[in-house]
């Protein structure tokens, strides 16, 4: 028997509550345009530092924390197939740095990727390009304050995955 036969009126009529809605083609995800994840992070830091960190990773790590060069790799999430894009940055300092800036970029497999906002003193910074990850391709933020003293910082960072 074809689907034509099976949903002719001789063996099934659509209930007169509108259920016949649910054979929809598109899922129900894709349909409601939520595929898309937000992952976040932040903390706050020093003048003059590099720290590493992941979304949702409640550590940070210098480059030789936990061990010699072993930051980078300590802070790395392991990523699903996909696609991440659109980095938006908030920084807020205690005290006006005299000069410096603030970078933090987005690490694919320990190596920048375009997605990298740079802020001079409190400020917004946002970017907007794609960077496709492989299965199992590693994801790590790498934050550098290079505010002079008294720099310290306070940062959070969002990111769009797909």
């Amino acid at each position: 028997m074809d689907v034509h036969h099976l949903f002719s009126r001789k063996y099934w009529a659509p209930p007169a509550c509108g259920l016949a809605l649910l054979f929809s083609a598109t899922p129900a995800a894709l349909a409601l345009n939520d595929a898309m994840q937000v992952l976040a992070g932040g903390t706050s830091m020093g003048a003059n530092a590099t720290l590493y960190n992941a979304p949702g990773l409640g550590n940070t790590y210098t480059i030789d924390f936990p061990g010699p060069g072993l930051g980078k790799e300590a802070a790395a999430l392991r990523m699903p197939a996909g696609t991440l894009s659109n980095l938006r940055v908030k920084v807020t300092t205690q005290h006006p740095p005299a000069s410096g800036k603030f970078t933090l970029t987005v690490l694919k497999n320990g190596i920048a990727t375009a997605l990298t906002c740079q802020v001079s003193g409190t400020g917004n910074c946002s970017v907007n390009v794609n960077v496709d990850y492989a299965n199992n391709d590693k994801l790590a933020v790498e934050a550098k304050n290079n505010f002079e003293e008294p720099g310290s910082i306070a940062y959070t960072y969002t990111l769009l995955f797909d």
